[in-house]
C-alpha cells in the first residue's frame, strides 16, 4: 500500500506543478502580448516599415539614421538604451554616421524623425599628434543651414598643460567651451589616484619600496571622504631618501596637472541636450594614460543622475583602447553594455581599427556599422562577432562607396511583419549632417571654392558660405 499511496502523492505533485506553470499571469495572451512589445520598443534600429506596422506608441523616439537600397528609411531608437560599433578607413563616412547618432540624441529636429527628450553626451578623443584639428564631434554646435539647428552647448575638457594651443583649435567654432580637466575630491577615489600613479591590481608584489608606502597612506586616509590635498600633505611628512623623493616628485607632477580638491566637479557639466567632450590631444600624454582619464570621467558620468538617459561615444578608440582584459576603461565599457537597460546608457565605439575592441564588447554590442575596409584580417576579426554566416559580406564591404554601410543588428526590425533582423546584413545610406561636416577630406586644392588650403582654412564659416554663393550666381 505506501507504493501505491506514494505514487499517487507524486502524480499530484506533478499535476500541481503543471497546474502552476499553466496558470494566466494575468493571462498568457497579455503577457505574450507584453513580451512582444517590450522586444519591439527595445530594437536598436527599425525601419519606416516597422514603424508603421508597430505604432508610434512602440517607437516614441525615433533618429532618422539612413535609407536602406529599397528606399526604406532606417531610424536609431533613441528611446531604448543599446549599444553599436562603427567600424571604417579614414574617409569612408565613419566619423559622419556618428556624427549622425549624436544629432539624433542631442538635436530635435523634425527632420531627423521625434526626440522629445534629448540625452546628455559624453564623448572622449585622443590624439598624440597636437594637430589644429578639433574632435569632429564639436561641430555639432555649429548649423549646417539657417535653420539652426545645432547642440545648444558643448564643453570641452583638456589638459590644463595644452589648454592653449586647444582652446586656439576650437576657437572659430560656436557654442563650444574650452575648460581644463581637473579632478576634484568628488571625482577621485582611492582606486582611481592609485590608477593614476601607475599602480595596477597585480603589481603590489613588484612596486618599489616607496610606493608600498604610498599605498599604505591611501588606505590609512581611507575609501570615504578622500582627498588628494590630505595625500599630499602625508607624504610630505614620510622619510622618503632623496631617490625615492624624486621619483614621487614625477609622479605628483603628473598627478597636479589634472587633480586639484577644489576643482569643479566633473558631474557639473552634465545635462540633458548638452555634450561634453573629453579631447586629451596632447603630444606629452599616451593613449594608456588617456584611456585611465577617460575612464574616471566615465564613472562621473555614470554616477550623475541623468534625468533622461545618456549616450557615451569613444570617438577613435584605436588611439587609446586596447584587447586587454587588464583596461580599467576595457572593463568599465563591457560592464556599461551588459546593464545598460538598467542605467539608460548608449554606447557607441567608433574605429578605424576593430581589432582592438575587446571580444566582450563586439559580442554585447547591438549592432555594428561596418563603412569601407579592404584588410581581411578586419573581415575575418568581425565575422567572429556578427551575426551573419554569410561570407559574401566580405566583397560588399570592400567595394561601399563613402557614406554607404552595412549594418549588422539581430534585433532589428526592418519589415511589416516586425521580425528581428536575424542573420541578415541591411545595406544603407546615411543621412546628411543636421549640422556642419568637419571631417572633409583636407585637398592640395578644394574643388568647390578652387582656393589653396590655408586660405580657405583661416577663413570664417559665414564668409566661406558667402563665397560659394558668389561664385554659384557667377557660373549660374
Amino acid at each position: 500500500m505506501r507504493p501505491f499511496r506514494s505514487v499517487c502523492l507524486f502524480s499530484m505533485d506533478l499535476e500541481q506543478e503543471r497546474a502552476f506553470l499553466a496558470q494566466r499571469h494575468p493571462s498568457n495572451l497579455e503577457h505574450d502580448d507584453h513580451s512582444i512589445n517590450h522586444e519591439l520598443a527595445t530594437s536598436p534600429l527599425f525601419t519606416a516599415s516597422a514603424l508603421q506596422s508597430a505604432g508610434a506608441a512602440i517607437f516614441p523616439l525615433r533618429g532618422l539614421l539612413g535609407a536602406t537600397t529599397d528606399d526604406d528609411l532606417i531610424y536609431f531608437n533613441t528611446n531604448s538604451p543599446s549599444s553599436g560599433v562603427v567600424c571604417g578607413v579614414q574617409g569612408s563616412g565613419k566619423s559622419h554616421t556618428v556624427s549622425c547618432l549624436l544629432e539624433n540624441a542631442l538635436v530635435k529636429d523634425a527632420r531627423t524623425g521625434n526626440l522629445s527628450q534629448p540625452l546628455a553626451a559624453l564623448v572622449f578623443h585622443f590624439d598624440e599628434q597636437d594637430g589644429d584639428r578639433p574632435c569632429e564631434a564639436a561641430y555639432l554646435g555649429s548649423p549646417a543651414t539657417a535653420d539652426d539647428a545645432h547642440v545648444k552647448r558643448i564643453t570641452v575638457l583638456t589638459s590644463s598643460v595644452n589648454i592653449a594651443n586647444r582652446r586656439r583649435t576650437y576657437a572659430h567654432l560656436p557654442n563650444v567651451d574650452v575648460q581644463p580637466l581637473l579632478l576634484g575630491d568628488a571625482d577621485i577615489t582611492a582606486p582611481r589616484l592609485l590608477a593614476l600613479m601607475g599602480m595596477s591590481d597585480d603589481a603590489e608584489k613588484t612596486m618599489p619600496l616607496y610606493m608600498k608606502t604610498i599605498l599604505q597612506i591611501v588606505r590609512d586616509i581611507g575609501p570615504d571622504g578622500f582627498s588628494y590635498t590630505e595625500f599630499k600633505l602625508r607624504t610630505k611628512r614620510e622619510r622618503f631618501d632623496s631617490t625615492q623623493r624624486i621619483m614621487l616628485a614625477h609622479r605628483l607632477r603628473l598627478l597636479d596637472a589634472f587633480v586639484q580638491s577644489s576643482s569643479r566637479p566633473i558631474r557639473s557639466y552634465f545635462a540633458p541636450g548638452d555634450m561634453v567632450l573629453v579631447d586629451l590631444t596632447d603630444p606629452f600624454l599616451n593613449g594608456e594614460f588617456a584611456s585611465l582619464l577617460f575612464d574616471i570621467v566615465l564613472g562621473s558620468f555614470m554616477g550623475w543622475n541623468s534625468p533622461t538617459g545618456r549616450i557615451v561615444v569613444l570617438d577613435e578608440a584605436h588611439k587609446y583602447l586596447t584587447n586587454s582584459k587588464s583596461s580599467r576603461l576595457n572593463r568599465s565599457i563591457a560592464t556599461i553594455i551588459r546593464q545598460q537597460r538598467h542605467l539608460a546608457t548608449r554606447v557607441i565605439i567608433a574605429t578605424q581599427e576593430p581589432t582592438v575592441i575587446p571580444d566582450t564588447v563586439l559580442d554585447l554590442s547591438s549592432f555594428v556599422v561596418c563603412h569601407r575596409f579592404t584588410s581581411p584580417s578586419w573581415c575575418s576579426h568581425l565575422s567572429r562577432h556578427v551575426s551573419t554566416q554569410d561570407q559574401s559580406w566580405f566583397k560588399d564591404v570592400m567595394n561601399l562607396p563613402t557614406g554607404d554601410a552595412i549594418i549588422f543588428s539581430p534585433a532589428a526590425r526592418t519589415t511589416e511583419t516586425l521580425a528581428p533582423l536575424g542573420t541578415e546584413a541591411l545595406h544603407i545610406k546615411v543621412r546628411p549632417r543636421l549640422t556642419s561636416d568637419g571631417g572633409a577630406s583636407v585637398m592640395a586644392i578644394d574643388s568647390a571654392t578652387r582656393l589653396p588650403l590655408k586660405e580657405k582654412s583661416t577663413m570664417p564659416v559665414i564668409c566661406r558660405r558667402l563665397l560659394l554663393k558668389i561664385r554659384h550666381l557667377i557660373h549660374a
